[in-house]
C-alpha cells in the first residue's frame, strides 16, 4: 500500500468502526478500547508473501556467511568489518525468526518452524524456547515478575545486596542494555532451557532445539579454527572477529531493541498479568512504543520498531508492519506512545527509568525521588 491508500483505507476502517472501537472509560483508568474491534480493523495487513519472506531468509543467510568469508579472506585490520557484517545478517535474520515463530513469516507451517530455527542460529537462539518465552512476553506484556526488562520498585531494589544494586545499576545504564539482554535474557531462557527456569517437563520438551544452538555453537569456533589451520592463519583473530564479535553485536542490538519496545517514561508497568482486561483495557497498545528511526534504519531492521501493531495484532508479518502502524495512529493516536530516536533522548530515558512506583504509576530514581 502507498500513502494515499493507506490514508484512505484508514478513513474507511475509521468510520466503519467508530461505534465499536471505543467502550466507555473505565474509573480512574485511561479511556479504553474494544481491542477485538480493533484487530480485526487489521486483519487486511495479515497476507503473507512466501516469495518476499523466502528471499529475504536467503539474503540474509548468504550475507552472514559473506561476512563469516570476509573475516578469513581479508587482511587483519579489515576482518573486523567482516565481523560487522556477519552481525547485520543475524539481526536481521533474528527478526525473521521473530515473525516465523509468531506464524506469521510463511504460509507452510512446518516449513515456518524450519526457517526459524535456522535463522536463530547465527544468533544462538533455540527456537522452541524462544517461542515459549515469547508468548509469555505477549500474555504479560509489562508485569512483574513476568517479563523481560522489568523493573523493581524501591522496597525490592533496597533488598538487594552490593553487587545485584551495582548489576541493575549497569543494567539501566545507557551501555548496559547488550550484557542485560546476554545475562539475563539469552543465557537464562534462549540458549539452554534451564529446569529452573522452565520446570522439569518443559525444559526436556526444548532440549531439542538448544541441542540445535549449542551444537551450532560449538561447530562455528571449530570451523574457524580449521580454516585457520587450512589457510595458515593464527586463529585468535578470526575467532574474535568472526565469532565472538558477531555474537556480542548481536546481543547488544537485540537487547537495546527489546529496551525500546517497552521502555518510555510514558510506558506503564503493572505488578499482575492482564488477564481478562487485555480485550476491553489498553495494556496491549499502552506496553509498548512506536520508535521512529530513519526510513534506511527501520527497513534494515524488518520493521520490528513498529512495535505497537505488532503487538495488537502479533500475525501481521514483517513487510506489513508499517502501513499496519501507519492506520493503527489514525485510528487511536492519543493512545500509542511515538518517539522519535535520537541519542539525547535515550540518554534521557535511561536516566529517568530507573526503579518504579506501581502504586503511583511512574518512575523514580534510585534514591526513590520521581524524576522529570
Amino acid at each position: 500500500m502507498n500513502e494515499e491508500q493507506i490514508r484512505r483505507h484508514s478513513q474507511r476502517v475509521a468510520q466503519q468502526w467508530a461505534g465499536t472501537l471505543f467502550s466507555p472509560p473505565l474509573p480512574q483508568n485511561p479511556p479504553a478500547y474494544n481491542a477485538k474491534a480493533l484487530r480485526k480493523s487489521l486483519q487486511v495487513y495479515t497476507t503473507r508473501n512466501n516469495w518476499r519472506a523466502y528471499s529475504d531468509w536467503l539474503a540474509n543467510m548468504l550475507l552472514f556467511f559473506f561476512g563469516q568469508y570476509a573475516v578469513i579472506a581479508s587482511p587483519l585490520l579489515l576482518k573486523p568489518l567482516g565481523g560487522l557484517i556477519a552481525a547485520m545478517a543475524a539481526v536481521r535474520l533474528f527478526f525473521l525468526a521473530h515473525d516465523a515463530g509468531h506464524g506469521s513469516l510463511s504460509h507452510f507451517k512446518p516449513l515456518n518452524a524450519w526457517l526459524g530455527r535456522l535463522a536463530f542460529l547465527p544468533s544462538l537462539t533455540a527456537y522452541q524456547s524462544w517461542v515459549f518465552s515469547h508468548n509469555q512476553h505477549h500474555n504479560y506484556a509489562n508485569s512483574i515478575p513476568s517479563d523481560l526488562w522489568a523493573p523493581l520498585p524501591p522496597d525490592r531494589y533496597r533488598t538487594l545486596n552490593a553487587w545485584q544494586r551495582g548489576l541493575y545499576r549497569l543494567y539501566r545504564s545507557p551501555c548496559g542494555v547488550g550484557l542485560y539482554y546476554l545475562v539475563e535474557v539469552w543465557w537464562q531462557y534462549f540458549y539452554y532451557p534451564s529446569p529452573k527456569q522452565f520446570g522439569n517437563d518443559l525444559a526436556r520438551r526444548l532440549l531439542p532445539d538448544a541441542l540445535l544452538a549449542i551444537g551450532f555453537s560449538v561447530a562455528w569456533p571449530l570451523l574457524l579454527y580449521g580454516l585457520a589451520a587450512q589457510t595458515g592463519q593464527a586463529y585468535m583473530p578470526l575467532w574474535l572477529a568472526g565469532f565472538i564479535l558477531p555474537l556480542a553485536l548481536t546481543n547488544t542490538v537485540i537487547g537495546f531493541v527489546s529496551y525500546l519496545h517497552h521502555t518510555h517514561p510514558k510506558v506503564n508497568w503493572q505488578q499482575q498479568p492482564m488477564g481478562a482486561a487485555y480485550l476491553s483495557a489498553p495494556p496491549s497498545l499502552m506496553a509498548t512504543v512506536h520508535i521512529r528511526f530513519p526510513a534506511w534504519l527501520s527497513g534494515g531492521l524488518h520493521y520490528i520498531m513498529e512495535h505497537p501493531a505488532h503487538h495488537l495484532c502479533p500475525g501481521i508479518p514483517y513487510h506489513q508492519l508499517q502501513a499496519a502502524q501507519r492506520q493503527l495512529e489514525v485510528l487511536v493516536p492519543d493512545i500509542i506512545v511515538v518517539q522519535d530516536f535520537s541519542w539525547r533522548w535515550y540518554a534521557e530515558c535511561t536516566r529517568i527509568c530507573k526503579l518504579y512506583d506501581f502504586e503511583n504509576r511512574c518512575w523514580l530514581g534510585f534514591d526513590g525521588q520521581r524524576l522529570n
